[in-house]
């Protein structure tokens, strides 16, 4: 692999991962697509742990930007870390 001075061209990126354009065109859409659906799923879980919270003495925005910041941070734990953080979170809103 070499260094460019520019960003590859379409036609050298697919050459490099030995894919046609067409079929890096595909790879690149299913990738937006995971995105997605990580990000709608990411913020779903948000506001689930900020509604169970409603006896917290905090506004429900509030509630969303301190699960929010705990979920973000426990992200890069892995999801199996994730699932275990979500009585943290719950203790986290309330203090």
């Amino acid at each position: 692999m070499q260094r460019l001075e520019r960003s590859p061209t379409r036609a050298e990126l697919a050459a490099e991962v030995n894919k046609t354009e067409a079929q890096l065109t595909q790879i690149q859409k299913l990738g937006q697509l995971a995105k997605q659906k990580m990000i709608t799923a990411n913020l779903r879980l948000v506001v689930a742990v900020a509604k169970k919270c409603r006896w917290s003495n905090l506004e429900f925005l509030d509630r969303l930007k301190r699960s929010h910041s705990k979920v973000r941070s426990a992200h890069g734990q892995g999801m199996k870390a994730l699932r275990g953080e979500q009585d943290q979170i719950k203790d986290y809103l309330v203090s």
